[in-house]
């Protein structure tokens, strides 16, 4: 009975924290993270700045490198392909001086662990991620990969 007791005491506590910060439970405080990205031949293709609080995802990507012509680089959020869904979110073209700024206001971007960027043909119509031709990948850390 006592342990019932310190459940329910425990989940009261934490919901009143939840009211009084204005926050919802499960909402992370912000969290930073600069990644690099590693190309296929195993070398720094980039870095990336990955900004979340588990529901707003900033990510920036910057590299020297550019792509082949009649290619644009694109760059894709990945949940875990081995236990995950497999979905592949789209977060652009990186443009012509290297960068891309990706800001948007997502359901669970926590359920995402890597970042890959594609070489894709330029003007491509298809919507999917060009996965014979990975150019960089980074794994994602913690709080990613739940």
């Amino acid at each position: 009975m006592e342990y019932i007791k310190a459940i329910v005491l425990s989940a009261l506590f934490m919901s009143s924290i939840s009211l009084i910060s204005g926050t919802s439970f499960g909402q992370l405080a912000p969290t930073e993270r600069t990644l690099a990205i590693i190309g296929s031949d195993g070398l720094l293709f980039g870095l990336s700045e990955i900004e979340t609080d588990g529901k707003n995802l900033s990510v920036e990507i910057a590299t020297h490198f550019a792509p082949d012509e009649d290619q644009e680089f694109e760059a894709w959020f990945v949940d875990d392909k081995r236990g995950g869904s497999a979905y592949y979110l789209n977060l652009g073209a990186i443009n012509e001086n290297g960068t891309l700024n990706y800001n948007e206001h997502l359901i669970n971007p926590l359920t995402y662990t890597h970042l890959e960027i594609t070489s894709e043909p330029a003007n491509d119509l298809d919507p999917r991620p060009a996965t014979r031709n990975i150019v960089g990948t980074a794994e994602l850390v913690p709080p990613f990969g739940r």
